[in-house]
C-alpha cells in the first residue's frame, strides 16, 4: 500500500472516529437535557402542590375560585421572573392556571396523543410537542401530576 493510501486511510479513520465521538456526545447532551427538563418539572410539580396542600390550607376556608386565583398569581409570577410556561389543569383537564390568563377555564386540548389526560390517571410523568395557537411551531412540554394528599 502506497504512502498516500494510508495516509487518505489515516484521515477517513480520524474523521470517522471523530463523527463517531460527536454523535455519542450530542446524544448524551440530548438525553441529559432531557432528563434535567423531566427533573425540573418534577420538583416545579412539588412545589405547586405542596403550596396547594399546606399553605392554602392555612387560610381555610378558601372557596375553589379563590384558590384557582391564587394558583393563578403564583403561576404568573413563576411566569415573570423566571420565564416558565405553566398550566394547571384539573382532572377534566380545564385550565387552572397557565401563563397565559385566557387560556383559564379552557379545556387543555393541545397534546394530540392525551399525553396528559394518561398522566393524570397513571401518574407517569410525559413528554410532548403542544402546536396551539400560542405555539404555532410547537413546544416541547412535560406533563407531571402532583396527587394532592
Amino acid at each position: 500500500m502506497k504512502i498516500s493510501q494510508k495516509l487518505v486511510l489515516g484521515f477517513l479513520s480520524i474523521a470517522v472516529l471523530t463523527g463517531l465521538v460527536g454523535a455519542i456526545a450530542a446524544n448524551q447532551q440530548s438525553q441529559t437535557a432531557k432528563y434535567l427538563a423531566q427533573e425540573e418539572a418534577r420538583k416545579l410539580a412539588e412545589i405547586l402542590g405542596y403550596f396547594a396542600n399546606h399553605e392554602l390550607e392555612e387560610r381555610k376556608p378558601l372557596s375553589r375560585d379563590e384558590m384557582v386565583a391564587h394558583l393563578g398569581r403564583h403561576v404568573q409570577m413563576l411566569h415573570q421572573q423566571q420565564q416558565r410556561d405553566i398550566v394547571i389543569v384539573d382532572r377534566n383537564k380545564t385550565i387552572l392556571a397557565d401563563a397565559i390568563p385566557q387560556n383559564v377555564n379552557t379545556k387543555f386540548d393541545h397534546d394530540l396523543d392525551n399525553e396528559v389526560g394518561k398522566t393524570i390517571q397513571d401518574g407517569k410523568a410525559r413528554s410532548f410537542v403542544e402546536t396551539s395557537p400560542d405555539y404555532p411551531q410547537g413546544i416541547q412540554q412535560k406533563a407531571r401530576y402532583k396527587r394532592s394528599s
